[in-house]
């Protein structure tokens, strides 16, 4: 019996034992939607020594708790452990086609030792529509996709109606052969279904149909079904008037096309070459011509351009407007022709300076300039006008051009002057001044002989300056107090160094020097004012509202007002400095703003323009005056002494867009009935035949009286 047990005891130590085992930590496997397998490593740890043999048991959903199919394959599946000893173990998963989480059971020698979770996503892509509509003959339709989960999907398709399938180009029995998308996480795509002509059982009418959208993630793998809703629409549909009624629109465009926008593209050209052709003349002016004369010409030159612009080429109101343009252009190129003319009289005159032209001649050029520069400023001259300002500038050229020429009549009116002014100024008692001008005193021996031509120049400047010495003697002798005596003394060698030089500007300083004296105010007095700044003077403007592309004239003004038209204001200079690179001289100047926005505006700024006009307004505009006077040689300058903001309108009745959007409105309700009562007769052409029908249909736009009728009705009688 002894023998029996050691026996027993010697055959059971010489079988190993099965070891202890548990799985450490918390082993997972996370499946996207585009999977059906995967793996994870787990960690087994024996407690003691003995041998491990591992399987998969059930997998179990966390949900259902029903058991789930799969295959597993784990490597290794058994080994001899050691005490204490950690082993990695792979177990491979595959099989999985359910959307969720499960868990599946690890063995040991059929015990259970652990679990590992294992989940799927879900197929989380959707259709974004659930109604489609297919035109017979038209584009692809687009289906979007929308991805809502986390991962990008790359997802095949097929379009199921009946039994006809679309895949795109491929073999739609297979999923290999379906077309695919790639849909970002969070994101959608688009599919493009083109129709097959099998879909259509009916050429001219419309119909709705139940159709299946089949989508999957790859081979193996489950299929989604999305049901649609086809709409599907032949070549003559119920909204067939539309179809129709584009085809007589295309027809009426094109006889637009044809009649009047090939026309007057070439009118437009017209314009364009008569317009740059002024241009060119203007850019041309000289510094001689007055900067205000610049201004409105330049403004007149705008308001054409901008004219020309406001209507499209394809509009048949184009023709009115581009007669207007032609018109007013030419009258413009008249004016600016007219001051050409006086352009080239000042050359000729500066050329003549070099020769001492008589003073009284050149008085008398620039008097007649000057007249014709200020009517040429009218923006609407008549013929007649024009023709009265014509004269004016040929006088000024006649005169220039007998500068150098006898001139019996010129020389008789210079002789009897001379005379004339000696005999006054024997009246006075010259003084001092006969002493620092012994010259112009002097009388000549051969005073009673006509003047020769050579000395016509000399002979005039001579008598201007007596004329200035008569003048001030005379107001010597109406001066009874020594206050005055002595600012008349004063001024005298001021005076004589102006008639020392005997040149044109120079007799104009000293006429201006007695005229200060007469008015009692002195150019210092002025040169304070102008120191003082807005303590002392003010910009006026006119008008007040400025608006773009309108003339105004800005003028500087004493709060004193003698100062406003006193002599010694005149040797003071005031330079304006617009911000946008025009600068002016004068105490008065014009000038005109250019609207530099876009000629596009937005809808939110077209509401606030026209509706809260208050609350919107154009970038401000800053004017500074700065004056400049000369003093015994050198330059005194006072800079940014004023300023004045403005704020630039567009004014609404001259609005660019607004003539061609009222001009498209006009026309398009215009030409709406002629459609419409066309719309039964090719109704009718285009259901007998769609080929030939649409061809029939877009003549009958093209050719329609009714439609012409309407065409020249927008344009002026004197243009039919």
């Amino acid at each position: 019996m002894r023998l029996r047990f050691l026996a027993l005891l010697v055959a059971a130590t010489a079988i190993p034992a099965a070891a202890e085992v548990i799985v450490a930590g918390s082993p997972a496997i996370d499946l996207p939607a585009s999977a059906s397998a995967g793996s994870v490593t787990v960690r087994v740890k024996t407690s003691e020594t003995g041998t491990v043999s591992l399987s998969a048991g059930r997998m179990t959903s966390k949900t259902t708790k029903e058991v789930l199919p799969y295959a597993a394959a784990i490597d290794p599946a058994a080994f001899a452990g050691k005490a204490g000893e950690v082993r990695e173990v792979s177990i491979a998963v595959t099989g999985i086609l359910f959307e969720g989480e499960a868990e599946l059971e690890l063995m040991d020698g059929g015990e259970r030792i652990g679990t590992i979770s294992v989940s799927r996503a879900p197929f989380a892509v959707s259709a974004a529509q659930e109604d489609v509509v297919f035109q017979h003959g038209y584009t692809p339709s687009a289906i979007t996709l929308r991805n809502d989960g986390r991962s990008p999907y790359r997802v095949r398709w097929m379009m199921q109606l009946g039994v006809t399938k679309q895949c795109g180009t491929g073999n739609c029995e297979t999923d290999n052969g379906w077309a695919a998308v790639t849909i970002p996480p969070k994101d959608s795509a688009s599919i493009s279904v083109a129709p097959p002509n099998e879909w259509f059982d009916c050429t001219f009418c419309e119909e709705t149909r139940e159709a299946t959208l089949w989508l999957t993630l790859g081979d193996g793998l489950p299929k989604r079904a999305i049901p649609l809703k086809a709409h599907l629409r032949g070549w003559y549909y119920p909204g067939r008037n539309w179809w129709t009624l584009s085809l007589l629109a295309a027809g009426a465009l094109f006889s637009l096309v044809v009649r009047h926008w090939v026309p007057n593209l070439q009118r437009k050209r017209e314009l364009k070459a008569m317009l740059r052709r002024i241009r060119m003349k203007i850019d041309g002016f000289s510094h001689d011509i007055s900067p205000d004369l610049r201004v409105s010409v330049n403004v007149e030159w705008n308001l054409l351009d901008g004219e020309r612009k406001s209507v499209w080429t394809i509009m048949p109101d184009y023709v009115t407007l581009a007669t207007q343009i032609t018109q007013k252009g030419a009258v413009l190129e008249r004016r600016v022709d007219l001051i050409e003319e006086m352009d080239g009289v000042y050359q000729t005159l500066r050329e003549e300076w070099d020769k001492c032209p008589p003073p009284t001649q050149n008085d008398e050029i620039e008097d007649l300039l000057r007249e014709a520069s200020e009517r040429l400023k009218k923006t609407q001259c008549s013929e007649t006008e024009l023709l009265s300002i014509r004269q004016v500038v040929e006088r000024a050229r006649g005169l220039v051009a007998r500068m150098r020429t006898p001139d019996e009549a010129f020389g008789n009116e210079l002789a009897a002057r001379r005379k004339l002014i000696r005999e006054e100024l024997a009246r006075y008692r010259p003084g001092p001044l006969a002493a620092e001008l012994p010259g112009l005193f002097q009388a000549p021996a051969n005073a009673d002989e006509p003047i020769p031509v050579l000395r016509y120049a000399l002979a005039d400047y001579e008598i201007q300056a007596l004329s200035i010495c008569r003048d001030y003697l005379w107001l010597i002798a109406d001066a009874v107090d020594a206050e005055r005596k002595g600012e008349l003394e004063a001024m005298r060698p001021v005076l004589v160094h102006h008639l020392v030089r005997k040149g044109w500007n120079d007799l104009r300083l000293a006429r201006l020097l007695l005229k200060q004296f007469r008015e009692n105010c002195r150019e210092e007095e002025v040169w304070t004012a102008v120191n003082a700044a807005e303590a002392e003077m003010y910009i006026v403007r006119e008008p007040q509202a400025v608006r773009f592309s309108e003339i105004v004239e800005f003028r500087v003004l004493f709060r004193r007002q003698d100062m406003n038209w006193s002599a010694a204001r005149d040797q003071i200079t005031p330079e304006w400095d617009f911000g946008d690179g025009n600068k002016r001289q004068g105490w008065v100047v014009s000038h005109y703003f250019l609207d530099t926005r876009k000629w596009r505006e937005s809808l939110w700024d077209w509401c606030l323009r026209r509706f809260i006009p208050e609350r919107f307004a154009w970038k401000e505009r800053s004017i500074w005056v700065s004056f400049t006077r000369m003093t015994d040689g050198r330059i005194e300058k006072k800079d940014m002494a004023l300023r004045e903001v403005v704020k630039p309108e567009v004014d609404s009745t001259d609005d660019r867009n607004t003539r061609t959007f009222h001009e498209a409105i006009g026309l398009a309700v215009s030409i709406a009935v002629p459609l419409l009562s066309l719309l039964a007769g090719a109704e009718k052409a285009i259901s007998e035949d769609p080929a030939q029908g649409a061809l029939t249909v877009f003549l009958l736009g093209y050719s329609s009286e009714s439609i012409l009728s309407v065409f020249r009705q927008r344009v002026s009688p004197a243009q039919n």
